[in-house]
């Protein structure tokens, strides 16, 4: 005999795609269950739904996409991040979502829920930029206006928090567009030190060049200085030679002079 465990299985996985798309129904929220006397609805795009259970309760938004082969729904706000940055969209059971906010721009889904034709002008609650304004009542009414009116007061808490969470998000792509602009300066700052760098070592080189030419002007004049020695030597030993001549001749002339008168004598 198969198990109860076992059918149900097999009547999940090998249902059909009409009966798949049945499945994707989440509960109505009070307020919708009495209006349209009605417990649940199947979701489609544009619904506004408020997450119950899992990771991301009590977070509330409108249905982007309804995936009908595994049930889940992804809902606006709600995304996760890969490791490399990108963003992808958490897909959400169906049934851990309460509908707070109905789609009736479908003419079939309208009657088929018993809604106006003309929601528009009758029916301002459900419409996505309208809501109805609090009835007064006595009795059992007055406590249905103001389980209604702290309803809408917890809609305008979300709406709000929601609103911040956009500007949060907007101040920090503002900061981060900041830090951008930051390193663009630093960049070009370091760009700037690189080429005073290049200037520098262009300075030094030429300097070196200049040493150079002066060390290779300096060992041609040695050079010079030593290939004309030999003839000045030459020079002073002729002088020399000279002057011992003349000095020589001198002193015989002084020895003459001296004999002369002498002789006389």
């Amino acid at each position: 005999m198969t198990s109860p465990t076992k059918m149900r299985n097999r009547q999940i996985y090998k249902a059909t795609q009409a009966l798949r798309s049945k499945s994707v129904a989440a509960t109505l929220s009070k307020r919708l269950q009495e209006k349209f006397n009605r417990r649940s609805i199947r979701v489609v795009e544009g619904d506004t739904v408020a997450i119950k259970r899992g990771e991301h309760a009590d977070v509330s938004g409108k249905v982007e996409k309804v995936d009908v082969s595994s049930g889940r729904i992804s809902v606006s706000g709600i995304k996760k991040e890969k490791a490399k940055g990108d963003k992808f969209d958490v897909m959400i059971h169906a049934s851990n979502v309460t509908v707070t906010a109905l789609n009736l721009k479908d003419q079939k889904r309208r009657d088929k829920i018993g809604a106006v034709d003309e929601y528009e002008a009758e029916a301002p609650e459900l419409r996505d930029d309208a809501r109805p304004a609090t009835t007064t009542a006595t009795g059992g009414g007055a406590a249905a206006a103001a389980t209604l009116q702290k309803d809408y007061d917890d809609d305008d808490d979300i709406e709000e928090i929601m609103m911040d969470d956009d500007a949060v998000d907007d101040d920090i792509e503002k900061i981060m567009m900041d830090d951008d602009a930051v390193d663009d300066d630093i960049e070009k700052m370091m760009m700037d030190d690189d080429a005073v760098d290049d200037d520098i070592e262009k300075m030094m080189m030429d300097k070196d060049m200049d040493d150079n030419t002066d060390d290779e002007q300096n060992k041609g004049a040695d050079a010079n200085e030593h290939a004309n020695t030999p003839d000045e030597d030459k020079t002073n030993a002729d002088n020399s030679s000279s002057s011992s001549s003349s000095s020589s001749s001198n002193m015989q002339a002084d020895k003459t002079e001296s004999n002369g008168p002498r002789s006389e004598s």
